[in-house]
């Protein structure tokens, strides 16, 4: 589109002299200090907190008749008077100065010039170039109408004082290069002409964001249009409303990235380039147009449960991702995995396993804007992907998955390869090796189908003779089921509670052991020692805090009691967002066994401190001390200390 800026000084109503002075009548005139002290009700009643300074009235004069007088003088701070200081509201509180303004009514036209310091950053308002900042406060079609000009910086904790729910923390700037605004307030309050241009300012814009699990964006360099759609500022196929050129108007169609793109930091490794355009309809009701361009690399991405426990860390590059269309968006492109690790625990029963989220999801519609936005997207994974939680430790797999439909109904198809890995669920003991295993992805992930098989890392024995065990696992994501099978069993393949019951009573002599457990007045699950017994009883108190109260629960202390094998444990190890940056990270942790009476030890109590450098780099210091009934035949020192360095360096799998 045509770029033309030079209609946009010619105001609908321009200010122009009248006759109304030469008109008899009265004439009332003002002269003196004003102490703006005197307003300070009104300015809160507009959000506004103190307000101080004086204000010098200059020969203001009324003349006319009172239904339609004609006002002309001046107002401005005298050059020995401290500026006007004015506390804004918020929660951060920032202070406006105002060491010099200058008022002028010339034939009911109020022309306003001056400079200004918000949150330390100065800016200028007034006569700037070919516009002006005025208001028309007569006449009878052209009353309220107005005109804003001004340059300068935009401090960032104003953007975090009145946009809360985006950001958590921003500093650095935006300069205005060039702000012109006009329009009309005297019926219905409308926009007729806005051109600005920004720039982040010389130390850059940073912002954390409150939602998205991204790390704090850095923008360094790349301009910025703004401008309201019409004869004179011409938008991408003659749309009207408001848009906004990422990189410039040169940038709107540009394939690749120009070198006016906007350029930004994503925590310590990631980056990203943006150009194109994005226009907004009149009312604000949604995207008209849009044609933005996406690439970026390293970029840390952290899913969180619903909940607000992290579920998920990523690695994501992409070539090239756009967000296009009129009225009906599509968001289409290649997204690579650089690395991935799924953390949340899955949910253990006796018969299945789930990965459903176990805290409902809140029942909060998204914006049309993105229930209607169509996706085409293809993301495949460059290394293996991990998962480490309570059941798969170390399970390595390769993702392809395609994802359609749109943000409302969303269409899911691909697969996951699982390479290698441990799978380790607390009710069947020994752990097992995986040997493969494949996941197919459907529509609802939570319906996608499992099949994986895995070796039991130690042999059971039949008839004394060492025979290897099989584990399956099928059915869907939220419904795991496993099946047993023991070369040289004449049972064959065992359902998931068979499979419990087979290892819990003994392979090979079941019989036998039914009638042990039996004798006993037990169940089934009482013959097995009790460090199986303890991960069955392990209650975690912070599931309580999350089901009533699912926001705190991440910043609360993590605290569990277990029956353990040698006494009741009790555990307590602070949360990873205390002491979180995004390079390191700081936890805290404490212990205490109570040993079980009439066995060796009576109790043991612990304390650590570790430290964690870049996912990678960890030092741990742990100082523990016990006691046990009987001393005089333990050989172990009763308190220890120890200092613990480790370096974890993960290579692909061979296979």
């Amino acid at each position: 589109p045509d770029d033309v800026t030079s209609d946009v000084s010619t105001p609908i109503c321009a200010p122009t002299p009248t006759s109304k002075a030469q008109d008899g009548g009265s004439v009332a005139t003002l002269d003196g200090d004003l102490a703006l002290g005197a307003f300070a009700g009104i300015a809160r009643a507009y959000g506004l907190g103190k307000i101080s300074g004086r204000v010098g009235v200059h020969d203001v004069a009324l003349r006319g008749h009172l239904s339609a007088p004609v006002i002309t003088g001046q107002i401005d701070i005298p050059a020995d008077n401290p500026p006007i200081e004015v506390t804004l509201g918020g929660d951060t509180k920032l202070k406006l100065e105002i060491p010099a303004l200058l008022l002028k009514i010339v034939d009911d036209t109020l022309y306003i010039s001056g400079d200004a310091k918000l949150g330390g950053q100065k800016f200028w308002f007034g006569d700037l170039g070919n516009h002006q900042t005025f208001f028309m406060l007569g006449g009878d079609s052209c009353a309220g109408t107005f005109g804003v000009a001004a340059r300068g910086e935009l401090d960032g904790r104003l953007l975090q004082a009145n946009l809360p729910k985006v950001f958590l923390r921003a500093t650095g700037s935006f300069e205005i290069k060039d702000f012109f605004l006009e329009g009309q307030v005297k019926d219905e309050p409308r926009i007729d002409t806005l051109f600005g241009l920004i720039e982040p300012g010389p130390r850059g814009f940073l912002g954390e964001l409150t939602f998205g699990g991204l790390d704090p964006i850095q923008i360094s360099r790349g301009p910025i249009e703004v401008v309201r759609c019409s004869s004179r500022q011409r938008c991408p196929d003659d749309l009207q409303g408001y848009a906004a050129f990422i990189g410039g108007r040169a940038a709107a169609r540009a394939g690749s990235a120009p070198t006016t793109a906007l350029r930004a930091k994503i925590g310590t490794r990631g980056r990203a380039t943006v150009w194109g355009y994005a226009v907004v309809n009149s009312d604000f009701s949604g995207l008209a147009a849009s044609d933005l361009r996406l690439e970026f690399a390293d970029v840390r991405f952290t899913s969180f449960d619903n909940s607000g426990r992290p579920q998920l860390k990523t690695v994501l590059s992409s070539d090239g991702v756009a967000l296009q269309g009129r009225e009906f968006m599509r968001l289409a492109g290649d997204i690579q995995v650089v690395s991935a690790k799924w953390i949340r625990d899955a949910q253990e029963q006796f018969k299945v396993l789930s990965f459903e989220d176990p805290t409902p999801a809140p029942e909060s519609a998204p914006p049309p804007f993105l229930e209607q936005l169509q996706l085409d997207l293809n993301v495949r994974t460059s290394s293996p992907a991990r998962v480490d939680n309570n059941v798969f430790k170390g399970v390595e797999g390769h993702l392809q998955l395609t994802v359609g439909g749109t943000y409302g109904d969303l269409d899911l198809a691909g697969k996951i390869d699982v390479n290698t890995g441990v799978l380790d669920i607390n009710i069947l003991g020994t752990p097992y090796d995986i040997q493969r295993g494949k996941v197919v992805l459907q529509e609802e992930l939570s319906e996608s189908t499992v099949d994986v098989l895995a070796v039991r890392q130690e042999p059971i024995y039949i008839d004394n003779q060492p025979r290897q065990m099989y584990l399956e696992l099928g059915g869907t994501l939220d419904t795991i089921e496993w099946r047993c099978i023991v070369q040289g069993d004449a049972t064959g393949a065992l359902s998931s509670y068979e499979c419990a019951q087979y290892l819990v009573l003994g392979g090979g002599e079941q019989e036998a052991a039914e009638s042990t457990v039996k004798r006993y007045g037990g169940g089934g699950l009482l013959g097995k020692p009790i460090n199986l017994f303890g991960n069955l009883t392990k209650v975690r108190l912070n599931r309580y805090i999350e089901d009533s109260a699912p926001g705190a629960a991440p910043y609360i202390p993590e605290v569990s009691l277990q029956l353990g094998q040698f006494g009741i444990v009790a555990d307590v190890e602070t949360p990873p967002r205390w002491f979180r940056s995004n390079w390191a990270n700081l936890r805290l942790g404490a212990g205490y066994t109570r040993g079980y009476p009439g066995l060796l030890l009576r109790q043991s109590a612990n304390w650590r401190v570790r430290f964690k450098l870049l996912d990678n780099l960890s030092l741990e210091f742990r100082d523990s001390s016990r006691s046990y009934y009987n001393e005089r035949i333990i050989f172990d020192p009763l308190r220890q200390q120890k200092l613990e360095l480790k370096f974890d360096l993960q290579l692909p799998s061979v296979r």
